[in-house]
């Protein structure tokens, strides 16, 4: 490769790794565009993309994919247990895993609606303290019941997706699940080395 590549190369790789890492989705796609090869000539770390692309659906609302961010959070949380609040995670994973169960609900895919649940919300809470677990329990068990309802009710479904679905799931509902999840990918960056273009910025 010629040293004219080879900077340009380095340039563009220096621009990736810190759109990636700051949400610049608007960067990021030019050199999607403005490019004849895959982005893995850049040897950027999968986690850039990963935490960029959770970024991206979440922000897009694209609920048919929100079952990758789940598996990914929980594989970041079983593999660096205490890296992220329990909490903090819990107010991403559980509105996610929500809505994913909806997402099912609204193109009628009753089946995967009835897995998700049992998978997402086990009725038996792994809380230690009693009251919490009771409550947590209830809780859950409030929401299955509902689900349940809108499974076995087509007309039910229909009615709660047109009039309820986006009142409760609304703008400011999202823009708190945004600050959540930017919380979350703060963390994780604040473990992966800086970027070229950010070691000038410190």
């Amino acid at each position: 490769m010629a040293v004219k590549d080879q900077i340009l190369l380095g340039m563009k790789k220096a621009l990736l790794e810190y759109g990636l890492r700051h949400q610049l989705d608007f960067l990021v796609k030019s050199l999607a565009l403005n490019q004849n090869s895959k982005f893995s000539q850049y040897n950027v770390a999968q986690i850039h993309f990963e935490l960029f692309h959770m970024y991206l659906m979440i922000k897009n609302r694209e609920f048919k994919r929100f079952d990758s961010i789940i598996l990914f959070l929980n594989e970041i949380n079983s593999k660096n247990t205490g890296l992220i609040p329990d909490t903090l995670i819990q107010r991403v994973l559980g509105p996610l895993k929500a809505l994913k169960i909806y997402e099912c609900l609204r193109i009628n895919d009753l089946r995967k609606a009835c897995i998700l649940i049992k998978e997402y919300f086990p009725i038996d809470s792994k809380e230690t303290n009693a009251k919490k677990k009771s409550d947590m329990e209830l809780k859950i068990l409030k929401k299955r019941t509902h689900w349940n309802e809108l499974i076995l009710s087509k007309n039910q479904r229909d009615k709660y997706f047109k009039n309820e679905f986006n009142v409760q799931y609304d703008n400011k509902f999202f823009a708190f699940l945004m600050i959540k999840t930017n919380e979350i990918i703060k963390i994780i960056n604040s473990y992966l080395p800086p970027t070229t273009i950010d070691q000038f910025n410190i």
